[in-house]
């Protein structure tokens, strides 16, 4: 009992120094304007496949979307521009599944409290909650997802696909890594290795 009990009060320490190892001098905190719409896509789920079609819609909706958001100078014009452009971007889904040859239902929504993870582009980390976005949910919406700011636009569109791939990729090993970490702790702090 004393064990799980020093187990708690750990977590518990822990927890108040997190914050400090991520906003601390490795990454700094970027603030992206409380007036911005997002983009998030959930893949249908973590198979390599699904993965990659949420890739390939990215893709082409990215396309689309920045030549129609990139010229709006206020939000209130971005948002009417958002609900103007559904049909056509529901429509670039459509035709991008069916080029791949791939039978997937998904739905696109534009709202304004649509949960976000926490991000880590580079030197920047952007905190989770819910934010005004455009959602585009493919199959089950169970597999990691890929998001970024559309308007103001800083969706990194200059980024080649093979650096996104680069820092997605980094992202999701420092993820892993973090968690490997935590659990050999615990697990030779408990006696269990």
């Amino acid at each position: 009992m004393r064990k799980f009990a020093l187990l708690f009060l750990t977590i518990c320490f822990l927890g108040m120094f997190y914050p400090m190892t991520v906003h601390g001098t490795d990454y700094a905190v970027e603030m992206i304007p409380e007036d911005a719409i997002r983009l998030r896509i959930l893949a249908n789920s973590n198979d390599m496949k699904d993965q990659q079609m949420k890739y390939t819609v990215r893709d082409e909706v990215n396309a689309y979307l920045s030549t129609e958001i990139s010229q709006v100078t206020s939000i209130d014009e971005a948002r009417k521009r958002m609900e103007e452009i559904l049909p056509k971007v529901e429509e670039i889904i459509a035709n991008t599944l069916e080029q791949e040859g791939e039978r997937l239902s998904f739905t696109v929504q534009f709202k304004k409290d649509v949960p976000f993870p926490t991000k880590k582009y580079g030197k920047y980390v952007y905190p989770a909650g819910d934010y005004e976005a455009l959602l585009i949910t493919l199959g089950e919406g169970e597999g990691d997802n890929w998001w970024c700011v559309l308007f103001p636009s800083l969706c990194y569109l200059d980024l080649s696909k093979e650096e996104k791939a680069e820092m997605e990729q980094a992202n999701k090993e420092e993820e892993k890594t973090e968690k490997k970490t935590v659990k050999i702790f615990l697990f030779e702090w408990l006696g269990l290795t």
